[in-house]
């Protein structure tokens, strides 16, 4: 399993608990360069992420220091050549990261995936002339990934899916266990719920009325168990060997120090009994709750 750097909130104001903002240029670079210093060698960006792919870009270009690349194809307008948008968002995105190749590329929209098989082609013959490495989807819900299973035909090397320890449904039907068999790499995001659980119960309340019942017993388990929050959040997903890349963002270089110590700690020895206590309180998590789509704050 590798530790990602996720730079959506480089670009833009990004998540439920993000109280500092956007950072400045120059925080941005400081996260950038902590995080490569800590051997996190790969950021995951997008287009659609404000200016996140050209800040680093820009890090890159002048440290001379070069992460892999994971960003996104937007989502397309059909009404437009398919090809053009395509290869001229590929075009975008090489430039603004100042790199030859993208090493994975996912499409943003699991809709353009589904309804046009055009795109696929266009993305290969880009993957055939050395601008894209690696081509996947990135996706909320479950059926979308049973979907890509079943109707791949080995187009897709990749997905990308939210998952945490409120959201179980990724465990159900073995369907982690069917993606590594087709031999598709799984990035994980959101894996503390877009900070969802470090809010506060007034926060939560607003939510679901469920919600901050389910953060405290995870608090009071944390506790019992000498660990934090944001630790055990993170030892749930390492408890998963299916998963490939863990995606991480911050906003401080704080935070990216947590994620780090976070991702590097040991505690195997406590995975049985953090995927137990996951299967008995959260097995049937309110979708109002690990969906962020769906909140109303």
């Amino acid at each position: 399993m590798e530790l990602v750097l996720g730079t959506a909130q480089l670009g833009m104001n990004y998540g439920v608990n993000n109280i500092s903002g956007k950072p400045s240029f120059s925080e941005g670079f400081n996260i950038l360069k902590k995080a490569f210093e800590n051997g996190v060698n790969m950021v995951d960006t997008a287009l659609a992420y404000g200016n996140s792919e050209l800040i680093i870009g820009e890090f890159m270009s002048r440290t001379n220091r070069y992460f892999k690349i994971a960003t996104k194809l937007p989502k397309l307008k059909y009404c437009e050549n398919l090809k053009d948008q395509v290869e001229a968002y590929i075009e975008k995105s090489l430039n603004n990261l100042r790199v030859k190749k993208i090493d994975y590329y996912f499409l943003h929209s699991f809709e353009d995936y589904k309804n046009n098989i055009e795109i696929i082609k266009i993305l290969k013959q880009n993957q055939e002339n050395g601008k894209v490495q690696k081509i996947g989807v990135s996706i909320y819900d479950t059926y979308e990934l049973d979907y890509i299973l079943n109707n791949s035909e080995g187009f897709i090397d990749i997905v990308q899916i939210p998952f945490n320890i409120f959201d179980l449904r990724w465990i159900k039907d073995s369907i982690l266990e069917r993606t590594k068999e087709k031999g598709i790499e799984v990035f994980v995001r959101s894996i503390y719920l877009q900070g969802l659980l470090f809010l506060k119960k007034d926060a939560l309340d607003k939510i679901h009325p469920k919600t901050y019942q389910y953060v405290s017993k995870l608090l009071e388990f944390a506790e019992e168990n000498n660990m934090d929050i944001s630790n055990l959040a993170m030892q749930y997903i390492k408890s998963h060997t299916e998963i490939n890349y863990v995606l991480v963002g911050c906003e401080t270089e704080e935070q990216i120090d947590q994620n780090i110590r976070n991702f590097y700690s040991d505690y195997t020895d406590k995975y049985k009994l953090i995927k137990e206590f996951a299967m008995k309180n959260y097995t049937d998590v309110e979708k109002e709750i690990i969906d962020p789509r769906l909140w109303k704050c």
